[in-house]
């Protein structure tokens, strides 16, 4: 069985963030569309699939899933329902890749058929889903090295909270010695700029995920010391709703990908909680960054999709606290004032000001890269692909761009 626990929520917030003008909701992962939703987990939460009776984990609703592949394009759900409320799953899934987090296309007017939508509170019972019309089961039975499928199902819609993850697998996957992976090697710079109290955790960072949400939960801890002894009044960053429209058909990052291909197929954005290493963005667990991050692709040739090597973090912050003497902010370990930080606004509103905030990420960018990739052992990398993604950054951080790329399309 797979508990849908917080972490696992998380996962969902962090890598399915594109779909119908809601963020987090996972699409084909085409990358940064010309109309990019970036929405807050916390402005969510007052929408109305929330409403009293609706099974959601949002409310602690337990449930788990186990999926089985029976052959023939037969796939046996096991669903366990722990919750005081009936589940009642909608005739809709997307059949995802793992390693990449996009959806695969279906057949050309396929259709699922489902049997056994309902379950009841306290009951466990199986869904079965005939996948063989609506995909290539030919493809989909091809091994897989260090890879495997996974089904996103849904009671609402794929809203936020409102959807699960089951890991599936069609064959037998082919598995290969991993490699080695030494530990990260801190930005020691950073580290000596950071509160004392919150400096070994930009120092000591960690490869197990286990670790790093424990180290994570440690972190906010600690920030909480730091801003109650703080000689000021820190603010939290917000997340709203806003849309990226700054893609500059002119604009090549490799010019083997046709020019009006470049933002769909080789960069990714989504809010984050975290870094690429796992220290928290924020000083609260509501805090999120705007990350831009540049794809690779996890095998030579590959020319569409890959692993996401995040480049360069936004924060937003309400206008009226930025104008505020005594306001600080806690941004990865440091304490700054609105007023530091002035050099490095690139975007506001009535509402809003946006903050480049990528400088307290690394201070030397190859480095940086070199050390996001050295956590995977999936991707391949030569000159052109850490040029590409020089060239991405480079877009980015160009105040040129961010200055007018935003739309609030919430009024």
């Amino acid at each position: 069985m797979e508990p849908f626990t917080p972490d696992r929520l998380s996962h969902i917030e962090r890598r399915f963030c594109e779909k119908a003008g809601l963020p987090y909701v996972p699409r084909r992962r085409r990358p940064v569309r010309t109309a990019l939703v970036l929405a807050a987990a916390l402005c969510l939460l007052s929408l109305t699939v929330f409403a009293a009776g609706l099974f959601s984990p949002l409310h602690g609703d337990a449930l788990s899933l186990s999926a089985r592949y029976e052959g023939d394009g037969i796939v046996s759900v096991t669903v366990e329902n722990g919750s005081d409320k009936p589940l009642t799953f909608q005739p809709q899934l997307k059949l995802m890749r793992w390693s990449t987090a996009q959806e695969v296309e279906p057949l050309p007017g396929g259709e699922v058929d489902f049997e056994t939508l309902q379950f009841a509170p306290h009951s466990e019972g199986v869904m079965t889903l005939d996948l063989s019309h609506a995909y290539d089961l030919e493809a989909l039975e091809e091994p897989l090295q260090n890879d495997h499928y996974y089904l996103l199902l849904t009671n609402q819609n794929f809203v936020f909270g409102q959807d699960w993850i089951c890991s599936l697998f069609f064959s037998e996957a082919e598995e290969e010695t991993p490699a080695v992976v030494e530990p990260l090697p801190p930005d020691q710079a950073l580290a000596a700029q950071a509160e004392a109290l919150l400096r070994p955790f930009l120092e000591n960072t960690a490869l197990d995920p286990d670790l790093r949400r424990q180290q994570a939960q440690d972190y906010w801890a600690a920030c909480r010391e730091v801003i109650e002894a703080a000689e000021g009044r820190v603010v939290s960053s917000v997340s709203p709703m806003l849309f990226l429209d700054k893609e500059d058909p002119a604009v090549i990052f490799d010019d083997t990908v046709p020019a009006g291909e470049q933002f769909t197929r080789l960069t990714f954005t989504a809010w984050t909680v975290w870094d690429s290493f796992g220290v928290p963005v924020g000083g609260l667990e509501s805090e999120r960054a705007l990350e831009i991050s540049g794809l690779v692709p996890h095998a030579q040739g590959q020319t569409d999709g890959g692993a996401a090597v995040p480049l360069c973090w936004y924060l937003f912050y309400n206008r009226s606290d930025t104008e505020d003497p005594e306001a600080l902010a806690l941004i990865r370990g440091q304490l700054l004032s609105f007023e530091a930080l002035a050099e490095d606004r690139v975007w506001e509103n009535e509402d809003y000001v946006c903050y480049d905030v990528t400088d307290l990420f690394y201070t030397d960018f190859d480095a940086h890269v070199a050390a996001v990739l050295s956590q995977r052992t999936d991707v391949y990398s030569d000159s052109q692909i850490l040029e590409r993604l020089s060239n991405i950054a480079a877009y980015y951080r160009d105040r040129a761009v961010l200055a007018d790329g935003f739309s609030d399309r919430s009024k």
